[in-house]
């Protein structure tokens, strides 16, 4: 790996502290004002746009966990990060990102897609299955085991995309309203003026600094692809 690839990773960690320390002040600024087990939520869910940013949140947080799930080789790993981060919010995203790419020698690509975690597991079963295939075209016994192993990670993850396309359309009509309802600079006023609408909003902005991170990695070097992707984010 060249300095340069170092150098961007740890570029990347230290925007990611950077952006987390920002975070952690504005969310220590607005509890200090309105407590978020006493009127926190009431204050979000008042006005349209910020009902929005807190849906956008949430859709964003079904992503992530699922990505920490899939990256970690535990299950007990993955689902233990991926509760802190819905929980605490994505600060706790960056951090695992950052703990990632440190130690993959600050490889951003290794650190964040990773060559191991149960994804990867279950990718392998299309290889097994392919050379299963070839063994009983030759006459050897097939494996029931890898036919099942084949079948529980299909179902899996065809089940994840159905909840991806359940979020994605339940966010869609929250931001559909938010349109249809009220103006989008009065929603942006609102947000702004209202301390724990603006923490709802600079949490999505942590996340979709690591979704552009993550994006590069993924699909570098189809910087069309890429850079369309992150137009839309």
């Amino acid at each position: 790996m060249t300095a340069r690839s170092k150098l961007l990773g740890a570029c990347v960690i230290v925007l990611f502290a950077v952006s987390s320390v920002y975070f952690l002040f504005v969310l220590a600024r607005t509890w200090s004002k309105v407590s978020l087990f006493h009127g926190a939520f009431a204050e979000i869910l008042s006005n349209k746009w910020a009902t929005a940013a807190l849906a956008d949140y949430v859709a964003g947080a079904v992503f992530t966990s699922t990505y920490i799930v899939l990256r970690e080789d535990s299950w007990i790993h993955g689902i233990l990060w991926a509760c802190c981060s819905v929980f605490l919010g994505n600060p706790v995203l960056l951090l695992y990102a950052s703990i990632k790419i440190a130690r993959a020698d600050l490889n951003i690509e290794r650190g964040l897609l990773g060559t191991q975690g149960l994804s990867e597991t279950w990718r392998s079963v299309s290889t097994e299955r392919l050379v299963e295939l070839e063994a009983r075209s030759q006459g050897e016994p097939s494996s029931a085991e890898g036919q099942s192993d084949e079948k529980r990670g299909w179902v899996f993850f065809r089940l994840v995309d159905l909840v991806f396309v359940v979020v994605l359309v339940v966010y869609m009509l929250v931001c559909l309203d938010a349109i249809r309802t009220q103006a989008f600079q009065e929603g942006v006023r609102y947000v702004t003026m209202h301390g724990w609408a603006y923490t709802t909003f600079v949490d999505n902005l942590l996340g979709i600094l690591f979704s552009i991170v993550f994006i590069g990695s993924r699909e570098y070097p189809r910087y069309v692809r890429t850079g369309a992707i992150w137009i839309a984010l």
